[in-house]
């Protein structure tokens, strides 16, 4: 039995799409910036990234950006600001027995 093309592409094809993960985004206004894969940052390379991603100025203070191209930014930016503040805020504050957070200072 000889394998298929497609069997034989596929590794290549799997580094392809590994390699194009790995490199930067160009913003509208043609700023760069890494995105690494989320899943295992700690959370100082989360600061590290949320502040790259600030520094493009590709929303300018708006709530969302100005160009449809940034959307795919604006969606990996919100997605790692979610997961920064459980596990570097919610969880921290847990782990030292401060506060829960979600909860009203009253409540507490």
């Amino acid at each position: 039995m000889r394998p298929s093309r497609f069997l034989i592409a596929l590794p290549v094809l799997t580094a392809l799409v590994v390699a194009a993960q790995a490199e930067d985004f160009i913003t509208a206004k043609g700023r760069s910036v890494p995105l690494p894969d989320i899943e295992g940052m700690t959370c100082d390379e989360m600061n590290v990234t949320l502040t790259k991603i600030d520094l493009t100025r590709y929303r300018e203070n708006a709530p969302t950006p100005h160009h449809s191209d940034d959307l795919p930014l604006f969606r990996y930016e919100k997605e790692l600001a979610q997961v920064h503040f459980h596990a570097c805020v919610m969880d921290t504050a847990k782990a030292e027995g401060g506060n829960d957070l979600r909860k009203s200072p009253e409540k507490q």
